[in-house]
């Protein structure tokens, strides 16, 4: 009886055929980092925080020296428990796409290389402004 795992993932065939002429040259991709923890926005924590609009991401947390802290993004405040509160801005698009889910949210970073410019719609206290931002690789720790 053999006892073996494996894992797998699965790449959108769109991501494939972007990365495959990076990946014939045998160079080293580095994915896009942004550099916030965010929370994809649930009906209750849209009642609950009564924000303006019902989908994107909730701006949670930035990390120290990240890209979203350069580009002067705002993080909610947090409970005793980690719960969101008012506060945090709200990323509503990439570069004009919106982003509903985390693959949403992914997909559109993945389309840009560390270095790269991109203009985040952003609401912020209610109001939508533009925050262009530049993409860093992710971190080795």
């Amino acid at each position: 009886e053999l006892n073996q795992r494996s894992i797998g993932f699965a790449v959108p065939i769109n991501t494939l055929a972007e990365l495959l002429p990076q990946l014939k040259t045998e160079q080293v991709l580095h994915p896009p980092w942004l550099g916030t923890v965010s929370q994809s926005l649930r009906p209750l924590m849209v009642e609950h925080l009564n924000l303006p609009v019902n989908q994107g991401f909730y701006v949670v947390g930035i990390t120290p020296g990240s890209p979203a802290e350069a580009a002067g993004l705002i993080p909610s405040s947090v409970d005793a428990t980690g719960r969101p509160l008012a506060g945090g801005d709200i990323i509503a698009a990439v570069n004009g796409v919106p982003v509903i889910s985390g693959t949403d949210l992914t997909a559109s970073l993945n389309h840009h290389q560390p270095g790269d410019e991109v203009t985040l719609s952003v609401i912020r206290d209610g109001a939508p402004i533009e925050v262009p931002l530049t993409l860093g690789i992710w971190p080795s720790r």
